[in-house]
Formats: structure tokens, C-alpha cells, sequence
């Protein structure tokens, strides 16, 4: 059962302000005009992230661009952070090994993380050595596909390409930038369970396929994705016996892509599978139709797969049937336990809540129950639950048919 707040994003652009400008240092010498510019990262790599692998949050390499407000690079020859002793180039607060010395005023600043080969026109970059003389020459570079073949076992072993970019100003008084950083790759979780008419059956899970991986990078996220073509890629994991229960499901394997948009057809997970010593091949499709509550298998119902979400596919296998629910996560959000393992709840629509009156607001989930709280901020305000318990501030709620009503009662419109 997944706890909803609700009215948590109102205070969200606040969130963001504080996550943008960070804290305020001065770390001024008396040079005049003149500051030592400290970075941290806004990525799940250091905060809750209990989606993450270690290698997805490890930041082992990186390298800074600091562009002024004339559009020149203010850190030439000092764009690479050396890693520490212990092979991170950030602390444990996401702040990075190194400072810069700059002029106060307007910045752009990019962050590369974790970034493996970069070529152009064929020929390798030293990113050691290398200096854009404008941010047009650095943005081309880092969104040419062609210039940054993928390195999947990188990602699997040896940290996560991440990037991002932040516009701010530094002052004496806020020295201190922070940079929203994101994964450049989604994941794919695949997990199965049996239908009611497969207990006691031997079912294993002998290999799976990912039939429309794509393997084409932007080590800067571009305004528009292209993506390039499906690649096929084998998961040889061994065999996985799936376990015995009908309601909690067995994690199988996980593949990372780049992203996958635009595509007229769904992605397949192809999977050999035996049941009781019988092969069977399985496509299973990361679809539309498997989200909110659905439980889809159709190619024709494609998906954009993006960067920086984790898709979670949950297979239910009957002899005469295969239903899949997906769900779409943040790195850093939980998945649900049991039998509603990937459940998600959404809000359908914006509702105007009424002062001193219920206002049902509608959401959607694959669980039998959802459990509503308001956020701090909401009830500091004066909104309130009906019905909810005067101990937790919790209201449960029945779902039917994928569907339930959440009662609010708000002191004004919003």
C-alpha cells in the first residue's frame, strides 16, 4: 500500500529554490570582483535513493564548465575534479572535490559525471585537455550522438553518465552553487509471479532479451531525443526459478537503456521460460496499457522510455494468460511490497478544493487500498481530511475498479 501526500507538490518550487542556490559562503580572499566558486550535486546520488545500486550512485569522474555572463569559459585548464583517495570526485553530501576561482556575476555552468569515451568526427577528445571556446561548441559536442558511443558495462560496473546544467549568480555572499544532475540511462526492472492456475508448477525464467535497447548516447540531455535505432541485447542470467507464492513476485533481471521516444511499436522483453520442463518463449511489451492500473501486453500501445526513470514490469503468468503492470519511477522513490509490487497512484486531474467543503479528489492505483496524508505545509494551512485517524493524520481508502476518491476540505481554492 502506497502512502499518497497529498498537496505535496505546493510546496515544490520552494523545494527547488533551495536546491538551486544552495546555502550562502563567502569564501572571498579580497580579490576584488572576485570569488571561490564551491559546487555540490542536486542528483539521488546523495540523498534517499532506494532504487540505486551503488555504481548508480557513484560519481567517479567529472568534469565542470563555467561559462560568465560574455559567454567565455572562466576555468580553462581546470575543468576536471581530481577524484579523492577513495576514487569519488564528490564527498558524501555531493559537494565536489575542487573550487574555482571566478569573477562574481551571471554563470552557466555544466557538469559532466561518470563519462567515458568522447569522440569527434572519429577522433577521440582528451576531455583532460579539452576547452570549449563557447557554450554552442560545448552543448554541440555533448548532444551529437555520434560523439559518445554508449558504455554499458560502465554503467553496470563503473559509474552512471549523469549530467546537468545550472544558470545562477554568484556573488560573495553565495559562493555555493548547487547543480541539478541527472542519469542520462533509464533502467528496466523485470520481475514474474504465478496466476493461481500455475501453483505447483516448476516455472524458471532461462535467459531474457531486451529486443529495442537503444545504445545511442547525449551525454547532455538534448531538446529533442534521437534516439537512433533498436539494438538487440541478451540477458544471460542463468536460470531463475520463480518462487511459489501467487501474490509476491520474483525479480528476474534488469537491462539499462538510453532513451527510447518516438517509437511506433512497444518495446519487448523477449523471455525462455520453462514450465514443468516444457520451453516456452514469452514477449512481454513495456507498453501504455500496462500503466495505472492496467494490465496490457500490446506492442502497439508504445511507451517513451526516458532518462533518469526506472520502469518497473511485473509479468502475472497463467497457463492461459499473461498480464503485465508497469509502473514508472524515480531513482529515489519505493516500490511497493507483495502482491501490489509496483503499484502506482495517480492523481487524474487538477482539482479545485473548495473552502469548508469536500472536494473528492480522484486518483488511480493497482492496490487493493491507498492510504492518504496531507503534507505538512497543507495542514499547516488549514486543509484537512474527512475520516481521517486523529492519531496518524492517515485516511485509508478502498480501491475499486483501479479507482478511489480522496476527500479534502480546503480554507481556499488552489
Amino acid at each position: 500500500m502506497r502512502k499518497y501526500n497529498v498537496l505535496r507538490n505546493w510546496a515544490l518550487p520552494l523545494l527547488l529554490s533551495a536546491f538551486l542556490y544552495g546555502c550562502a559562503e563567502d569564501n572571498t580572499d579580497g580579490g576584488a570582483g572576485m570569488v571561490d566558486l564551491k559546487l555540490a550535486l542536486n542528483t539521488y546520488a546523495a540523498g534517499d535513493d532506494p532504487n540505486a545500486s551503488a555504481n548508480e550512485v557513484a560519481v567517479g569522474s567529472a568534469w565542470v564548465y563555467i561559462f560568465n555572463e560574455h559567454g567565455a569559459l572562466e576555468n580553462p585548464g581546470r575543468t576536471a575534479v581530481l577524484p579523492a583517495p577513495s576514487g569519488s570526485a564528490a564527498d558524501g553530501s555531493g559537494r565536489l572535490n575542487d573550487t574555482w576561482r571566478v569573477t562574481v556575476g551571471r554563470k552557466d555552468i555544466y557538469v559532466l559525471l561518470n563519462a567515458g569515451h568522447l569522440t569527434r568526427g572519429g577522433t577521440a577528445v582528451d576531455l583532460a585537455s579539452y576547452n570549449p571556446y563557447s557554450k554552442t561548441e560545448l552543448e554541440t559536442l555533448m548532444t551529437d550522438p555520434a560523439n559518445f558511443p554508449a558504455d554499458f558495462p560502465a554503467a553496470g560496473s563503473g559509474g552512471m553518465l549523469m549530467s546537468g546544467k545550472l544558470s545562477t549568480n554568484v556573488t560573495s555572499a553565495a559562493s555555493m552553487a548547487t547543480v541539478p544532475v541527472e542519469r542520462r540511462y533509464a533502467r528496466i526492472d523485470l520481475s514474474l509471479r504465478r496466476k493461481a492456475d500455475l501453483v505447483g508448477a516448476a516455472v524458471v525464467v532461462k535467459s531474457t532479451t531486451l529486443e529495442n535497447r537503444r545504445e545511442t548516447a547525449h551525454a547532455f540531455a538534448p531538446a529533442v531525443e534521437s534516439t537512433g535505432a533498436d539494438a538487440v541485447c541478451v540477458n544471460s542470467h542463468g536460470n531463475v526459478t520463480i518462487g511459489a507464492s501467487t501474490t509476491s513476485y520474483t525479480a528476474v533481471t534488469s537491462f539499462y537503456t538510453l532513451p527510447r521516444t518516438g517509437a511506433p511499436k512497444a518495446a519487448c522483453l523477449k523471455l525462455a521460460l520453462s514450465i514443468d520442463g516444457t520451453d516456452y518463449t514469452l514477449p512481454v511489451y513495456i507498453n501504455s496499457g500496462a500503466l495505472g492500473g492496467n494490465t496490457a501486453n500490446n506492442e502497439n500501445l508504445s511507451l517513451d522510455i526516458t532518462a533518469n526513470k526506472v520502469y518497473k514490469v511485473d509479468v502475472a503468468l497463467g497457463r492461459q494468460s499473461v498480464t503485465v503492470a508497469a509502473d514508472i519511477l524515480e531513482w529515489f522513490e519505493k516500490s511497493v511490497n507483495g502482491d501490489v509490487q509496483g503499484s502506482s497512484l495517480v492523481v487524474d486531474s487538477l482539482v479545485l478544493v473548495n473552502a469548508g467543503v469536500n472536494t473528492p479528489v480522484p486518483v488511480r492505483s493497482k492496490a487493493a487500498k491507498v492510504a492518504a496524508k496531507l503534507s505538512d505545509a497543507a495542514a499547516a494551512a488549514g486543509y484537512s481530511l474527512d475520516g481521517a485517524d486523529p492519531r496518524t493524520g492517515v485516511l485509508e481508502l478502498d480501491v475499486v475498479d483501479g479507482a478511489a476518491e480522496i476527500p479534502v476540505k480546503g480554507p481556499l481554492a488552489f
